[in-house]
């Protein structure tokens, strides 16, 4: 949301999907700043209607403190959609920093305006992005060779005692 104030000028809308215990503090940051033209909560959304929304947007960004291997990066990604992602947990598995989308801190909102910014202003850069990670994404997170190479090391394994 800091970030999105920072480019308050330009034309941007940002759609927060989902809902948790930080929606108020967040609702009440966007009226603090003066978002409201900017920033819209959708709440909880079905994963069809997930998807829908991902296909729809320009930029998916993903501001996470922590994560495991996070389901929206891989979806974003499997979408063919840019990405803005921080380095935190498994990100860095699925995005490759300016090659299938671009890596920042956690916390630096700063960065997420540069990265956004970067995007907006370069719609090339921003598609061949979004064209990198749909391709990493289907190579690296098939679910058929996962099970093949699964199977293969279970039958490599010694016989049990």
């Amino acid at each position: 949301i800091s970030a999105i104030a920072d480019l308050k000028s330009r034309p941007i809308v940002l759609l927060l999907a989902g809902s948790g215990n930080q929606e108020a503090r967040l609702k009440k940051q966007v009226n603090q700043l003066n978002l409201s033209d900017h920033v819209h909560f959708l709440g909880r959304l079905s994963p069809d209607d997930t998807i829908a929304l991902i296909k729809a947007s320009h930029i998916i960004i993903n501001p996470s403190l922590n994560e495991g291997l996070p389901t929206s990066v891989l979806e974003a990604a499997a979408c063919g959609q840019a990405i803005v992602a921080t380095d935190v947990g498994g990100t860095s598995e699925i995005i490759s920093h300016h090659h299938s989308g671009l890596l920042i801190s956690p916390q630096d909102s700063s960065a997420i305006s540069s990265a956004l910014l970067k995007q907006i202003d370069q719609p090339d850069l921003r598609r061949q992005l979004g064209l990198n990670a749909k391709k990493s994404t289907r190579q690296n997170f098939d679910w058929t060779k996962a099970a093949r190479h699964y199977n293969k090391l279970i039958c490599q394994l010694p016989p049990r005692p």
